[in-house]
């Protein structure tokens, strides 16, 4: 384990709670909207993305050297950002100066974080590596249409990576249902629900992008994936060997078998 001060940047889902558990006395900052430090018992504060000159002072004032950012924060809109302090004012220049994806937004936060003393670290230099063994996780089983779907869903998901673009494909029987776009994966799962066709059900792939930073922002699949996809009328999902992150892998697999759903990797 690392033997320095680190810094959280909490945003939703379960992936910084799991983080808080693992380092040890940590300095966290929720994102206010995106994540509740109610119960929180590491040293923590609540903060707008628009006083991010605070987050980086509370930082500053308990010696933190080392910044993991976890958790999703929405699509960023500049546009209709108001930064409250000097130093956002100078991160939304730098994002505005070079505009792009998710991708880009994130590679600029972080280089803005580095040059004000700090180093930003990937989950992975927590958690390990993160590569999955290929092959199916469940007992419920894709069929050969399932199959045909992950295959053309992983080329579009490649094809789409040098877009910047999102990170989760819905395809149905050889039909593309939903393309994560602005809204994140689980609005995106909804969103195929109300598209998907009566025969047959709609598969999940989810994986990192070709040439993604590893440093935030790595897919992440839990419990609450499995749910939405089963209340969605999925079948099952397919993630991406390299570089996804399964949240409680034993509870995912269990979930996902009392709901008949498949987990493959790719």
């Amino acid at each position: 384990m690392i033997n320095e001060n680190i810094g959280i940047i909490a945003g939703d889902g379960d992936l910084p709670k799991v983080l808080i558990e693992k380092i040890n006395n940590p300095f966290v900052v929720g994102i206010e909207g995106f994540f509740e430090t109610a119960g929180v018992e590491a040293d923590h504060i609540n903060e707008s993305l628009e006083n991010f000159g605070n987050i980086l002072e509370y930082f500053r004032n308990n010696n933190v050297t080392k910044v993991v950012m976890a958790g999703g924060v929405g699509k960023l809109d500049v546009n209709n950002f108001t930064p409250q302090d000097e130093e956002t004012e100078q991160l939304v220049h730098m994002i505005m100066s070079d505009m792009g994806g998710d991708d880009k937004i994130l590679r600029t936060t972080i280089e803005f974080i580095n040059s004000k003393g700090f180093e930003v670290i990937g989950i992975e230099n927590v958690l390990g590596k993160q590569v999955l063994p290929v092959g199916i996780l469940t007992t419920s089983q894709p069929n050969e249409h399932n199959l045909n779907d992950i295959e053309l869903g992983k080329n579009i998901l490649k094809h789409l990576s040098i877009y910047d673009i999102g990170q989760s494909i819905a395809v149905q029987n050889n039909t593309v249902v939903a393309i994560e776009a602005i809204e994140g994966t689980d609005a995106m799962i909804k969103r195929a629900g109300t598209f998907k066709k009566s025969f047959g059900k709609p598969v999940l792939i989810k994986g990192k992008k070709d040439d993604q930073t590893n440093l935030a922002d790595l897919p992440v699949i839990g419990v609450t994936t499995v749910e939405n996809i089963a209340e969605n009328g999925f079948c099952g999902i397919s993630v991406f060997s390299e570089g996804t992150i399964i949240l409680n892998k034993d509870e995912v697999i269990e979930k996902a078998n009392s709901l008949n759903i498949f987990i493959t990797v790719i």
